[in-house]
């Protein structure tokens, strides 16, 4: 089996996307970026973007 030479990139995400999958505010965004609860943004020159699956993985890690 071969795999896809071009695999595709994750779709990236804002900050107000992010604030409206984990419902919380952008305050509380940066304050959790700042415990390490949410990773740092990547910076596309003024723009910060998440990978879209940053939503699920923090639900996915406070379950347990």
């Amino acid at each position: 089996m071969t795999q896809n030479p071009n695999p595709r990139p994750e779709r990236l995400i804002d900050a107000e996307e992010l604030c409206e999958s984990l419902q919380c505010c952008r305050a509380t965004l940066y304050s959790l970026i700042k415990k390490g609860t949410i990773p740092p943004p990547i910076k596309l020159g003024r723009l910060s973007r998440w990978p879209a699956s940053v939503p699920t993985d923090v639900i996915n890690a406070n379950r347990g």
